[in-house]
């Protein structure tokens, strides 16, 4: 069949270019928002007299309708009409022809394609954002609760310091924090009108693109014609906080898993969480973590399909912006779900809290914390590390710097203060010396705490 959209075209079109090229498959998930840009550019027509308010109000219902059938899922789609602006331009057709045809005047599916994904992103981020903050809200209730439980750290996988495990939650309430203002940036680019721009160079009918962007709720109106169409910054801006966002959440999914294994068994999972094995018996797979991991090779793997198909693109609008919403519902239904489900299954991890204290004091983890307090007492920090290096490599076997007697010390060091340190310190008042802003102690977690609940309060897009 010939297009329907021109008369340029002698010969029919190719089926197998027709099911190629096509994307009414992908973008009907726009069909609301279309109707409701249409209605919006109705009204727009009218207010500048392109059509009279008879005409207006006619097809306002008969859009009115079409929004009802496709709400009630009793719509079908024509795929030779390749995309759901030309399907629902169709539609309008089918009950007023001469409407039908106007309705497009002073616009192009350039501008009306890319309005329209914005629309859906805008409500989409918006939906992340809160979900997001729930998520955060989550972390820091987990920090509350974790006040008092001694945990070690680690730095290159290695045991380091203890730490209190609600520094450890406020670590991620950080990266998660940093997601959200990212969304909100990226929902700010998004928040701009292109409607009106045209295929590229704007129209010569008067029309009022302030109206537009008051109908459809944007903020901006775009200032060039050719950024109009063609910009997809907002998408790449979009994907790369989803990816961002993915990311921080396979790193805690991956400590998780790690810690879950019977190896180091720091966490118990909930059993509702977890699966068996078809051929094992006695396992117990922490697989809501795994898939959750998995998902950030699918989201990253969006921005950088966006960023190649926009990679050399010339200005200005080209039909590789097609697959641009493909990425877009497949990356934001993958890290919602991701965020919802991280929020559910934290709250019923378990802690084993006396494994962690044990942890904490193994392998002379308060190493640094005696340098430190020889320095205090005069030694140059080069000269205590010097010294507190030795101890741990002469007593390794041993772990603890408690389980070194006054005599086996004597015979490395006669420096009064390391015994005094050694018979002083325990796991809580070294954790509570890290004072400095952003340290371990419970004074700074507080503050923490208080800060961070009056920043996700404040925070909106």
């Amino acid at each position: 069949m010939k297009k329907k959209w021109s008369g340029r075209f002698k010969k029919q079109l190719s089926n197998s270019f027709i099911r190629y090229t096509m994307s009414i498959k992908t973008d009907r998930r726009l069909a609301l928002i279309d109707i409701i840009c249409n209605i919006a550019h109705c009204n727009m027509l009218r207010k500048i007299g392109i059509i009279t308010i008879k005409e207006k109000y006619k097809v306002i219902r008969i859009l009115e309708n079409i929004f009802k059938r496709v709400k009630e899922k009793k719509l079908k789609w024509r795929k030779e009409l390749e995309d759901i602006h030309l399907n629902i331009e169709r539609k309008v057709v089918n009950k007023s022809k001469k409407l039908g045809f106007k309705i497009r005047t002073a616009r192009s599916r350039n501008d009306l394609s890319t309005t329209e994904l914005r629309i859906w992103l805008k409500n989409k981020t918006k939906d992340i954002f809160e979900i997001l903050k729930k998520l955060i809200k989550t972390i820091i209730k987990l920090s509350i609760k974790s006040k008092n439980i001694v945990i070690p750290s680690l730095t290159h996988f290695q045991l380091a310091q203890p730490i209190m495990l609600s520094h450890y939650w406020l670590c991620y309430k950080n990266m998660f924090f940093r997601d959200l203002l990212r969304f909100k940036n990226s929902y700010i680019f998004t928040d701009q009108l292109p409607l009106g721009s045209g295929a590229v160079s704007g129209t010569s009918f008067k029309i009022d693109r302030k109206y537009l962007s008051k109908k459809l709720r944007f903020k901006k109106i775009s200032s060039n014609s050719i950024d109009g169409v063609s910009d997809r910054d907002y998408v790449v801006d979009f994907c790369f906080s989803c990816s961002m966002c993915i990311l921080h959440i396979s790193r805690l999914c991956e400590e998780i898993v790690i810690f879950s294994s019977k190896l180091i068994d720091f966490i118990s999972i909930d059993d509702r969480y977890c699966s068996g094995s078809s051929m094992m018996p006695q396992k117990k797979n922490p697989d809501i973590f795994e898939v959750m991991r998995s998902k950030t090779g699918i989201i990253i793997s969006g921005l950088i399909s966006i960023m190649i198909i926009m990679k050399g693109l010339p200005l200005a609008y080209n039909k590789d912006y097609q697959e641009d919403k493909r990425i877009c519902f497949n990356t934001s239904d993958e890290i919602y779900i991701s965020i919802k489900m991280l929020n559910k299954v934290i709250t019923k991890l378990k802690f084993r809290k006396k494994k962690l204290k044990k942890a904490s004091k193994m392998d002379f983890t308060i190493a640094t914390d005696l340098a430190e307090y020889l320095t205090k007492k005069g030694m140059s920090y080069r000269k205590s590390h010097e010294l507190v290096s030795t101890l741990v490599n002469k007593f390794e076997k041993k772990g603890s710097f408690k389980k070194i007697n006054k005599k086996e010390l004597n015979k490395v060091t006669s420096n009064k203060y390391v015994l005094k340190f050694i018979r002083k310190y325990n796991i809580y008042n070294i954790v509570n010396k890290k004072t400095s802003i952003g340290g371990t102690s419970i004074k700074q977690i507080k503050s923490e705490i208080k800060r961070s609940i009056r920043e996700i309060k404040s925070i909106k897009i």
